[in-house]
């Protein structure tokens, strides 16, 4: 799981870091909070090396449809935004949903410049390499995939999915619930819907 550590460390060094969202359309708000997400992973995986996926996710969206199997063994039948109003069904998610599915429509680059301050590898879009060569070159890999991020500033949350991979059948793909402080965006809770 994710933990909101060293996020203090990674404002400050964001904060002096300024990126232009004219070039890529990612705020630097987004890209505080992607810095925060990382810095997450890695805590979990210290010697992992880290592959950043050069694209952002193109989410299918929040009426992604999921059939997971009941403990009556039954399907059922949910989409990515009741997942994510179950998960959090206090905060008022709503208002969130059309600025994630417009986002989330098609795919953004990630700013080289930021790759490179996070310290990762990027993983071009066009990349197929094997599980086997990567480890082969690299040791233990994490590739991150993240979407873009739905930010009610007014009401200070945002919402994020990401996914990580580290082996053919490894990896997780989370919600992530941020809100605003006096001190900037504070990941404040993360939910898994779906592990491989």
């Amino acid at each position: 799981m994710l933990k909101a550590n060293h996020f203090a460390f990674s404002l400050c060094l964001l904060s002096a870091f300024s990126f232009r969202p004219g070039q890529d359309n990612i705020s630097n708000d987004e890209y505080r909070m992607y810095s925060i997400v990382i810095d997450s992973l890695r805590s979990h995986w210290p010697t992992a090396t880290v592959l950043l996926h050069e694209n952002t996710i193109r989410s299918l969206g929040s009426d992604t449809v999921w059939i997971s199997q009941a403990s009556d063994t039954s399907k059922r039948i949910t989409t990515l935004w009741d997942r994510a109003q179950s998960f959090w069904p206090k905060i008022g998610l709503e208002k969130l949903r059309k600025e994630f599915d417009e986002k989330n429509s098609h795919r953004y680059l990630i700013s080289r410049d930021f790759i490179h301050l996070k310290n990762a590898i990027l993983f071009p879009d066009s990349a197929r390499p094997t599980w086997e060569s990567l480890n082969d070159r690299y040791g233990t890999v994490l590739v991150i995939h993240l979407s873009r991020i739905a930010i009610d500033a007014e009401g200070g949350i945002a919402l994020l999915e990401t996914r990580y991979s580290c082996g053919i059948v490894c990896g997780e793909s989370f919600l992530i619930l941020f809100i605003k402080s006096p001190r900037g965006w504070i990941l404040k809770d993360q939910k898994v819907y779906m592990v491989s």
